[in-house]
């Protein structure tokens, strides 16, 4: 029958288009094609959702790390968002690629960690502690599964008398037992009951370079951040331990919190997030557009949605090009342009150009810049990948990449509250050619 038909035909499809794209990593703003598709009417209608669903989720997800990172004032942070993510069991791999890409530099989700070469990163829950029955047991048993990798939960019962207290006892045991000092635990506890803290101070001083890298660190994930810092902090150094000692925050953290937080008195080393990395993030507002049509005889229509004003499109041929500035510490991005085929040549250089607010023409801004690269690359060639396999499977990679063009970021655009908006629009030939074809309704809306 028919629809058996149409299901035979789909046993051997594969994509025979052409795929051009902007490079993960790169800041964009609205109205810049992120993505091209030129092919069949069949593989270019079931490119569609697969294209729309991850620019929408991962440009969402990457974004928001970005903020994120940035404003941990450069202490790492940590994605713990496994428990908390939209996509159920399946798609979480992506989903922490996406966090990677915004600066985040371990992932508790083990499997993710594997697949993408990050660096795997978690603490024990609150459960592991109430099995124990108390905060002493808990880490002592948690310092012999994981001596190099020791990290104290402090807040299940009671965060100071309880938990800061325990976790001193337990990572004196620990280096004592890293640096072979006491032969048996009754020599460690009698090591830990007689030395003062600054026996401690020297000791650790002296005996850093035996520690290597390891270092004890402490978690809180409730209360005052700040408050709760300082005290665990202050009692590390009345025990003589702050030079080994991190302090880890976690619970509800977002880029506002963080802000505050970090505004204070607080003693941080590292910072994870979960819930909000990845639950209540709106779409970024992908769409996906047809925007010229190849005759049978080879030319090029081009055509346009031309409905709602604010949800009208860009038709090809089109292309967006990244403006430059040169400082001495090398390009910044002044702003972003589409325009014409014919436009390109004169813009590579450098000058200034008008650019034209696609549905608001009566925004219009002038940019001064340096140089100008065109921004899409091509990826497929007639279904065939013409890049290196590295641009999806190096995770380390691209996260580099990300990093340098997101230093390029001039720092009003990275503010918290009320950003500087980046200057972009449709250069003037592009914006006339739009609106003749606006006018003539090629497509309707």
């Amino acid at each position: 029958d028919s629809k058996g038909a149409i299901l035979d035909r789909f046993l051997d499809w594969g994509f025979t288009g052409d795929l051009e794209a902007i490079p993960e990593g790169m800041p964009v703003t609205p109205f810049i094609p992120l993505v091209r598709i030129s092919g069949n009417p069949v593989d270019t209608h079931i490119a569609e959702t697969m294209t729309l669903l991850c620019l929408n989720t991962g440009t969402a997800l990457s974004t928001k790390a970005r903020r994120v990172t940035y404003h941990a004032r450069g202490l790492p942070v940590i994605d713990m968002s496994f428990r908390r993510m939209v996509a159920g069991v399946g798609g979480t791999a992506e989903i922490v690629r996406a966090l990677a890409l915004g600066g985040f530099s371990g992932t508790s989700h083990v499997q993710a960690a594997k697949m993408l070469g990050l660096r795997p990163v978690g603490t024990h829950p609150h459960s592991w502690i109430m099995f124990f029955g108390s905060d002493r047991n808990a880490f002592e048993i948690y310092g012999l599964l994981y001596p190099e990798n020791y990290c104290a939960l402090l807040d299940t019962f009671d965060t100071l008398k309880r938990g800061a207290q325990a976790d001193i006892e337990v990572t004196k045991r620990l280096i004592l037992r890293q640096l072979r000092v006491a032969s048996d635990e009754r020599e460690e506890e009698t090591i830990c009951a007689k030395w003062s803290p600054d026996q401690w101070r020297k000791f650790l001083r002296d005996n850093k370079p035996n520690l290597g890298n390891v270092v004890y660190f402490a978690r809180n994930d409730s209360g005052d951040q700040e408050y709760y810092t300082r005290e665990i902090w202050r009692a590390y150094e009345e025990a003589g331990l702050s030079r080994v000692k991190q302090i880890i925050i976690t619970n509800d953290l977002d880029e506002y919190l963080l802000n505050q937080i970090l505004d204070g008195d607080a003693v941080i080393h590292a910072v994870g997030v979960g819930t909000k990395a990845v639950s209540g993030l709106s779409s970024t507002g992908v769409v996906y557009k047809l925007g010229a049509i190849i005759e049978s005889d080879g030319s090029i229509r081009s055509v346009i949605k031309s409905g709602s004003p604010k949800k009208s499109s860009v038709q090809y041929p089109n292309v967006p090009l990244v403006l430059f500035g040169s400082t001495p510490a090398g390009n910044t991005i002044q702003g972003y342009v589409v325009c014409l085929p014919e436009e390109v040549d004169n813009l590579r250089n450098g000058g200034t150009v008008e650019v034209i607010h696609p549905y608001s023409p009566q925004e219009r801004i002038k940019i001064s810049f340096d140089s100008a690269e065109e921004l899409l690359v091509k990826i497929l060639n007639k279904g065939k990948l013409v890049v290196s396999p590295d641009v999806f499977t190096d995770t380390r990679a691209v996260m580099a990449e990300a990093e340098r063009c997101f230093a390029m970021l001039p720092k009003p655009h990275k503010r918290l509250w009320y950003p500087q908006r980046m200057k972009y629009g449709l250069s003037l030939g592009l914006f006339e050619a739009r609106q003749k074809l606006i006018q003539s309704s090629t497509v309707a809306g």
